[in-house]
């Protein structure tokens, strides 16, 4: 059990970063177009 809930947590904790990547790479690319 221990095991499945730390795996679901680092799902989670990954969809999270790559929010946060998809966010970063959205705002540079605006800039790099203006």
């Amino acid at each position: 059990m221990s095991i499945s809930s730390s795996s679901h947590l680092l799902i989670r904790l990954w969809s999270k970063q790559k929010q946060n990547m998809n966010l970063i790479a959205r705002r540079e690319s605006s800039v790099l177009l203006k």
